[in-house]
């Protein structure tokens, strides 16, 4: 598993981001408050930047688009397996407010705290980022 610092998802116009088409979690903080947490299995660029420019889509969608100045975004890099379970233990923890899926109900088992624990280690391997770039979807 890694993780990168908390960052501007942005800089001089361009997304910054370190690597893409891997799995992993991302967690989207406004001014300094974790508000939503997501995660995906194939492309977390992908599903992170979905909340961070405009979308025209039949699906609803939390974004962040207005708010960029004001938003910061971490990044973990880990297996689909470890992704599913890290979004559902943040989400149950940190009870995000755009998070509508809460997962009261969730039965956590050992690779689920184990996963989490693995996290919030603090000698988890910290990603560092690239200089930005300009990255088509």
């Amino acid at each position: 598993m890694q993780k990168s610092r908390f960052y501007k998802p942005y800089k001089n116009g361009r997304c910054v981001f370190p690597k893409r088409g891997r799995s992993g979690v991302y967690l989207i903080k406004l001014k300094g408050e974790i508000v939503y947490v997501g995660s995906s299995g194939t492309d977390l660029y992908k599903a992170m930047y979905r909340h961070l420019q405009t979308w025209e889509t039949y699906l609803p969608v939390v974004t962040y688009v207005d708010k960029l100045p004001d938003i910061t975004v971490r990044v973990v890099y880990c297996t689909p397996k470890q992704a599913t379970a890290l979004e559902i233990m943040l989400i149950r923890k940190l009870q995000p407010k755009d998070n509508t899926a809460k997962y009261e109900s969730f039965a956590a088992a050992g690779y689920d705290f184990k996963t989490l624990k693995q996290y919030e280690e603090e000698n988890t391997r910290v990603v560092q980022l690239e200089e930005p770039v300009e990255v088509p979807f």
